[in-house]
């Protein structure tokens, strides 16, 4: 089981590490209807989840269903 992952909710949640590695970046986040990301944070595309990653850490701030 990943680290992050939610066995209860078989999801992901704020304020977990997202492994490195895990999950595509996600570039076209205005196309999805997601919100632009703040400075230091990124989207990311995991387990038909998005989740909002900061850059130097990997912690999850937020996490919105997808695909």
């Amino acid at each position: 089981m990943a680290p992050g992952w939610n066995p209860r909710t078989r999801g992901w949640r704020s304020g977990q590490r997202l492994p490195p590695n895990r999950g595509g970046y996600v570039s076209d986040w205005g196309r999805l209807h997601l919100r632009r990301p703040p400075f230091g944070y990124h989207w990311v595309g995991a387990d038909g989840e998005y989740m909002l990653v900061s850059d130097g850490t990997g912690l999850i701030f937020d996490v919105v269903p997808g695909y």
